[in-house]
C-alpha cells in the first residue's frame, strides 16, 4: 500500500463528528465545501492521487461504501437523485483540487442549480474512428509480454 503524505489534508483525516463511516481501508466524511446538503466524500486511508494508483481492494471498498452511503443519503435526505463523481488530474489543470483520490456522493435536488456541462460533440468520425480508439485502448490493456 502507498504511504501517507504528511502534506495531504486527507491523509490521517480524523474528524469523528463529520465521519459517516470508517474502517481500515476507507472513510466517508461530510464535505466541508458541499455542493448540496448530504454531500459525502469517500476517501481511501492511503495516499493515492489517481484511481489507477489504488490497490484493487481499496478501490472495491470505496465503491462498496459509495453504494451504502448513497442508499443512506436517499433515506436521510430524500433527494431527487444522487451524483457519484471522481476526477484524476493528470496534468495539473485543477480538475482535482486536492491531490488525493476521492469519490463524491452528492444528493441532487430539483432546481438545485448544479449543472455538469458535458459539452458533448458529434461522433468523432463514425464507426471507423471509434474502432481505432477502441483498438488503441485494448493495446494498452493487453498484458505485457
Amino acid at each position: 500500500m502507498n504511504v501517507l503524505d504528511s502534506t495531504c489534508p486527507f491523509c490521517g483525516l480524523d474528524d469523528p463528528a463529520m465521519t459517516v463511516y470508517a474502517d481500515r481501508l476507507v472513510q466517508a466524511v461530510v464535505s466541508t465545501r458541499p455542493i448540496n446538503r448530504y454531500h459525502v466524500i469517500i476517501v481511501p486511508r492511503i495516499h493515492a492521487e489517481r484511481l489507477p494508483d489504488l490497490p484493487p481492494d481499496v478501490a472495491a471498498a470505496a465503491i462498496h461504501l459509495a453504494q451504502r452511503v448513497g442508499g443512506a443519503i436517499i433515506d436521510a435526505g430524500v433527494p431527487d437523485g444522487i451524483t457519484y463523481i471522481t476526477e484524476d488530474d493528470l496534468t495539473g489543470q485543477g480538475y482535482n483540487l486536492m491531490a488525493h483520490w476521492k469519490l463524491h456522493v452528492i444528493a441532487r435536488y430539483r432546481d438545485d442549480g448544479v449543472r455538469l456541462e458535458w459539452n458533448r460533440h458529434d461522433d468523432p468520425g463514425g464507426d471507423t474512428t471509434r474502432a481505432q480508439i477502441a483498438a488503441a485502448i485494448r493495446r494498452q490493456l493487453a498484458p505485457a509480454t
